[in-house]
C-alpha cells in the first residue's frame, strides 16, 4: 500500500489500475475507461472504481493530469486513483490540480514518460483543518460549475 503524505502520516492510498485489452473497448457501453490520455480510452460494461475518486495519468503525454471523475469508472493501466482519504476529496483534488506541474515534473523515461508509484508517495502536502479544506474545495468548484453551465449556453 502506497500513500501520499503530509510528511507525518498517510493522506490516502494510491492505487494503479488494471488494463483492459481494446478488443474490450466500445464507444457505446456505460463505464468509461480511464487510461494514459485526458479523455476516456473507450467504454466498457464493468467498472473497478467508484464514483467521486481522484485520478492522476500514469503514463503517455498526459502522465501527471490530475483529474476527479464523478462516474463510476474503470482504472487502466496508465491510472493511478486515489483511496481512503483522510482529508477533503475536493479540496485535495484542488490543491493537486494547483500543483500539477509539480506532479507532471516526476516523470521519467523518454519514449513513453511515466510517473512512478515511489515518487508520488513522496509529493509532501500542506492542509488545513477539515472544515477550512471544505471551504477552500467550494471556491474553484463552484467556479467549474459555472464554467460548465456557460459552455452549455454558448452551444445551444
Amino acid at each position: 500500500m502506497d500513500l501520499i503524505t503530509n510528511g507525518v502520516s498517510c493522506l490516502c492510498n494510491i492505487k494503479k489500475g488494471q488494463q483492459l485489452s481494446r478488443i474490450n473497448l466500445s464507444n457505446t457501453d456505460k463505464y468509461p475507461v480511464i487510461n494514459g490520455g485526458m479523455e476516456p480510452s473507450g467504454y466498457t460494461n464493468n467498472y473497478n472504481t467508484n464514483k467521486n475518486t481522484i485520478t492522476i495519468r500514469e503514463g503517455g503525454n498526459s502522465c501527471g493530469y490530475v483529474n476527479y471523475i464523478d462516474t463510476n469508472f474503470w482504472s487502466g493501466g496508465h491510472c493511478y486513483t486515489l483511496s481512503n482519504l483522510v482529508i477533503d476529496d475536493k479540496f485535495l483534488f484542488q490543491y493537486l490540480k494547483l500543483f500539477e506541474v509539480n506532479i507532471r515534473r516526476l516523470r521519467v523515461g523518454s519514449g513513453l514518460p511515466n510517473i512512478q508509484k515511489r515518487d508520488l508517495t513522496k509529493f509532501n502536502i500542506k492542509y488545513p483543518l477539515k472544515k477550512e479544506q471544505e471551504k477552500f474545495a467550494q471556491i474553484p468548484t463552484l467556479a467549474d460549475k459555472e464554467i460548465t453551465k456557460l459552455q452549455v449556453e454558448l452551444v445551444f
